[in-house]
C-alpha cells in the first residue's frame, strides 16, 4: 500500500488565530474541560492541533477544544495538504476510529490506579473512566473501590470514603492505597477475584 504524506510542516501559531472548521460536530461538557485545563497545568501541550491552510488562514481539523482553551498561547500544530472534502473525512473519523479500539480492561484498570495528578478535575476524570469500567462500583479509586475525599478535611491523608458494591467504609487513604496494593499483588486484576478478596478480608 502506498501511503501518501500530507504533512506539510510544524508550526507554533496562536491558538486565538485558528479558525473552528464549521462542521466540527464534537461538543466538550465542562467535565472534560476542566481536566483538560488540568493536564495543560501539569504537564502542558505533548501533541499537535491538526488543521489546513484556508484563504491565508488555519482552519482546525482535530483539536478545537484544546484552541480553544489555550487562549492566546502558541499551540503546536501540524499543516495539513488536505482538501475541504478529505478534512471532513478526517474530521468525521479521526476521534471515531480512537474510540473504536476495544480496551485491555485489566491494563486500563492499572493505568488509571498508577496515574498520579496533584489536579482534582482530572482525579474526578479519571475516577469516572474508572466507574465506566467497573460499572456495578468495584474498582473505582484503586483496585476493589471507589474513593471519596472527605470535602471538609484538606489534610491529604483525610479519611476516604470507600464503596464495595452496597457496602461502604471509612478509611485513611495511606491505609487504603497500601491495602489495595496488597490485594492487587495477591489476586491481580481479575474482577470477581478482587471482589471476592475484599469481601473476604471484610468479612462480608
Amino acid at each position: 500500500m502506498n501511503i501518501k504524506d500530507r504533512v506539510v510542516e510544524l508550526r507554533r501559531v496562536k491558538a486565538s488565530e485558528l479558525k473552528p472548521h464549521p462542521k466540527n460536530w464534537r461538543f466538550h461538557p465542562p467535565s472534560q474541560r476542566a481536566a483538560l485545563r488540568g493536564v495543560l497545568r501539569e504537564v502542558g501541550f505533548a501533541g499537535v492541533i491538526l488543521a489546513r491552510q484556508v484563504r491565508g488562514k488555519y482552519q482546525i481539523i482535530d483539536g478545537h477544544l484544546r484552541q480553544e482553551e489555550a487562549g492566546d498561547e502558541e499551540v503546536p500544530v501540524l499543516i495539513l495538504d488536505v482538501t475541504a472534502k478529505e478534512a471532513e473525512l478526517l474530521l468525521a473519523t479521526y476521534d471515531p476510529l480512537s474510540a473504536a479500539a476495544e480496551a485491555d480492561q485489566e491494563k486500563l484498570h492499572e493505568i488509571l490506579t498508577i496515574a498520579e495528578t496533584s489536579n482534582q478535575d482530572v482525579r474526578d476524570f479519571l475516577d469516572a473512566i474508572e466507574e465506566k469500567t467497573w460499572p456495578d462500583g468495584i474498582g473505582g479509586g484503586g483496585v476493589g473501590g471507589n474513593l471519596h475525599d472527605d470535602p471538609h478535611d484538606d489534610n491529604d491523608l483525610a479519611d476516604t470514603q470507600a464503596t464495595i458494591g452496597e457496602y461502604r467504609f471509612t478509611i485513611e487513604r495511606s491505609v487504603y492505597e497500601s491495602w489495595v496494593e496488597d490485594i492487587r499483588q495477591d489476586v491481580g486484576f481479575d474482577h470477581d477475584s478482587v471482589v471476592a478478596e475484599i469481601k473476604l478480608r471484610l468479612k462480608l
